[in-house]
This record gives C-alpha cells, structure tokens and sequence, in this order.
C-alpha cells in the first residue's frame, strides 16, 4: 500500500525536476544567442581589420565586385553612431545580425583598410 501512497510523490517531483530542466534549457538558450553573437561581431571586427584574411605575403589584393546598384526607393542612409558595427546595424535594418555581409559588400571601397567603423560615418543600407 505504500507503494501507491509514494506514486504522487514521486510524479511531481519528476515534474518539478523537467520544469527545472526546461527553464534551464531556455537560459542556456539565451545564452548560446549571444555568444554567437559577440563571435559574429568578433569576425566581423576580424574582417574590417585583415579583410584579406590571412592570405600569404606577396597575393594578389582581395577584390570586390562592384555592388549593384539600388533603386532610390530601397536604399537607406545610416549615420553610423558610437558602438555601431556592420552585425548591430544588421540586426537593427534587417531584423537579424547575419545580414552584415550585404552591409560591407555595398560600402566595401568606403570601409577597405578601415579597422572600425567611425561615428558619422554615412553607410548606404542596401
């Protein structure tokens, strides 16, 4: 009969035991974002300053193909403020910090040998 007495227990305590994890879950989560997050903008400071990326002494220089051109209706100007990077600009135009990319490729000649962006510096967001 006891038995019986300690299945209630028993099943809370499991439940209690897989919130706990569930909630943990979501904090390492949370976690895991930003992290990629801070990378995303640690190789995009790598970027800016070697954009080259390592080639070996005496290649030929890395070259960008000209960006397309946008239709006035599509493309923004951004005033680039303290503590701007190409990933929070992204991420503030675009909903994601992962569009970066597109940001440089279109302001590639503006940004080349330039290790930071500076504040007022006029970016065209593609």
């Amino acid at each position: 009969m006891r038995l019986n007495e300690n299945v209630p227990l028993v099943e809370r305590e499991r439940q209690n035991r897989v919130l706990a994890l569930l909630q943990e879950n979501t904090v390492i989560s949370v976690r895991l974002r930003q992290a990629q997050s801070k990378l995303e903008q640690i190789a995009s400071a790598a970027r800016l300053i070697n954009p080259q990326g390592g080639a070996p002494v005496g290649a030929a220089p890395v070259t960008r193909p000209p960006a397309a051109e946008s239709s006035p209706t599509t493309a923004r100007m951004h005033a680039v403020m303290d503590g701007d990077s190409l990933s929070r600009i992204s991420l503030r135009y675009y909903g994601t910090a992962n569009r970066w990319q597109e940001i440089y490729d279109v302001n590639w000649e503006a940004l080349a040998g330039v290790n930071m962006l500076r504040p007022g510096q006029q970016l065209c967001i593609p």
